[in-house]
């Protein structure tokens, strides 16, 4: 039987207050096969200091329904350093590779940034490809979205998560750091018959 690849978004881009807890959607991955893959995506979104890491709990259950069989399969500890944050001097179409900054301090090449728009579900991320000294930045692909007056904030952070076979659900639970508030989404990539 061919194996066949789903791609799905399990929460979508969000902003949660400091401090506060949030339970994501529980998907069924009752047919996932070995390969299946959880994409997690965090950046905080505002400039206060961060006094406590901000977390994912990745967890995971045997039952089909209920809550009574939650396990965390794995927890993510995200970095406490305060973000900086720079505001878009242009409007970048979608597919904009180059995004025009008045500052481009504390940006770094190869880091990833939260690109936080006002309406937060078009918001993204995207990962620094290069620097024009307080002129623009490159990003490594086109963005999703377009942007006007969007705000770059630094210290975005990725990770992924192998699915084992054999559970039936998973969810995410979000804990927002205490200080900033900040955005995270996550996507299913499942492998099925």
């Amino acid at each position: 039987m061919a194996l066949a690849k789903t791609v799905f978004a399990l929460d979508a881009i969000n902003t949660y207050a400091s401090g506060t807890t949030t339970l994501g959607n529980a998907a069924d991955i009752s047919t996932a096969r070995p390969g299946s893959l959880l994409y997690l995506w965090y950046g905080p979104d505002s400039t206060t200091a961060c006094t406590v890491a901000a977390e994912a709990h990745v967890q995971i259950s045997p039952a089909t329904s209920g809550n009574d069989s939650w396990s965390d399969l794995v927890t993510i500890t995200f970095g406490t350093t305060t973000a900086e944050a720079e505001v878009l001097t242009g409007t970048e179409a979608a597919g904009s590779t180059v995004l025009e900054l008045a500052s481009t301090t504390n940006l770094a090449r190869l880091s990833r940034i939260l690109i936080r728009n006002s309406t937060v579900a078009n918001s993204e991320f995207a990962d620094i490809a290069s620097i024009v000294t307080n002129t623009s930045i490159t990003v490594v692909d086109g963005i999703t979205n377009a942007q006007t007056g969007s705000t770059v904030y630094t210290q975005a952070d990725q990770r992924i998560v192998a699915l084992p076979y054999g559970a039936n659900r998973v969810r995410v639970t979000y804990y927002a750091p205490t200080g900033p508030s900040a955005c995270f989404m996550s996507k299913l990539v499942l492998v099925t018959e």
